[in-house]
């Protein structure tokens, strides 16, 4: 990784669920769309692949609120990195 990452905790069995910026919905809000987008597209997933099936699901989360309207999304694995109509 190129930036610092700093891991932050919530201690959930002395009932704390936030403090401050620091949460877990929004990995557990990944891991939903990763998992229902796994059953539903691919249902199943090989070893071989799974780096690049995280790779698409981290990007689809990352742009989930770009204003894309009705274009399709293409993911820059996969192409030039341009998104584009059909």
């Amino acid at each position: 990784m190129d930036r610092p990452y700093f891991h932050h905790s919530v201690n959930h069995s002395a009932k704390v669920y936030v403090d401050g910026n620091v949460h877990a919905q929004t990995i557990e809000g990944f891991f939903s769309t990763l998992k229902n987008g796994l059953r539903g597209t691919y249902h199943s997933v090989s070893r071989k692949w799974l780096r690049g099936y995280l790779n698409e699901y981290a990007w689809r989360y990352n742009h989930r609120d770009d204003d894309l309207g009705n274009v399709p999304r293409a993911h820059p694995s996969r192409s030039s990195g341009v998104i584009s109509g059909s």
